[in-house]
């Protein structure tokens, strides 16, 4: 049996309430816009790939879903197509559907 190698576009989808969505912008920003330390760049990622200099582009789900007809559809999409899955933990997402 052949394994195929996932073929990612985002390095992380962030996944917060609505509620939240300004700790979500910041927070998203931030990581786009941290530079990873010199001495680490191109070091393996717990995934296998060389960690670039920046951890970009992240996963958009304001501006990326609102057009889709299948939100369920996307979402899964986008998680596939992500490295890692970051979540803002609060007392609104543990009540978010």
């Amino acid at each position: 049996m052949e394994t195929s190698t996932p073929q990612y576009r985002y390095w992380a989808f962030v996944s917060y309430s609505n509620y939240d969505r300004s700790w979500g912008r910041w927070l998203h920003r931030a990581i786009e816009s941290y530079g990873i330390p010199a001495k680490l760049v191109n070091s393996l990622t717990p995934v296998g790939h060389p960690a670039p200099k920046r951890l970009r582009p992240l996963f958009r789900d304001r501006e990326e879903l609102p057009a889709a007809s299948d939100l369920s559809a996307r979402i899964d999409d986008a998680l596939r197509a992500s490295r890692y899955l970051i979540v803002i933990c609060s007392k609104h997402a543990s009540r978010s559907n």
